[in-house]
């Protein structure tokens, strides 16, 4: 939709609806805008990165899945989370790609990360060792997240 000329009439019409009252549509009302903007359209794709850090508190989690569920067939989604059993049962039956980062690569990230953190940086400059200990301890907890 990021490409489109103007904003649509129906996002328009939502915006107006609730602007001049201050008020955030509600969760009925954007899911009916979504699913009107899908309509346009003959594939839409919708990205969730950290479905994990979703709360699960009063079933946020679940109704955000559910949700995305519900949506025209016309939707593809890609979800991306740690493998945690809840998120595991909920999409039981739907195609899934395990991923693991390579410890080499995990490595390499970390490495390249210290000299960007100044105050890091700075206590590493002064004791190499502490940096490759940082580094190790990291590849090591990682565990290939």
């Amino acid at each position: 939709m990021q490409d489109q000329p103007l904003i649509s009439l129906n996002i328009r019409n939502l915006f107006d609806a609730h602007v001049n009252k201050k008020t955030r549509p509600s969760p009925t009302e954007l899911l009916g805008a979504l699913k009107t903007e899908i309509g346009a359209f003959s594939k839409a794709f919708i990205i969730v990165d950290a479905l994990d850090e979703c709360s699960e508190d009063d079933n946020k989690r679940a109704n955000l899945l559910d949700t995305l569920l519900s949506l025209p067939k016309n939707v593809k989604l890609l979800v991306t989370s740690r493998p945690l059993p809840t998120i595991q049962i909920d999409l039981e039956g739907i195609a899934r790609l395990d991923i693991h980062a390579d410890d080499k690569d995990v490595r390499m990230y970390v490495k390249g990360r210290i000299p960007r953190e100044k105050r890091l940086a700075r206590h590493v400059r002064k004791d190499p060792d502490l940096g490759e200990t940082l580094v190790e301890t990291i590849v090591k907890s990682a565990k290939g997240m």
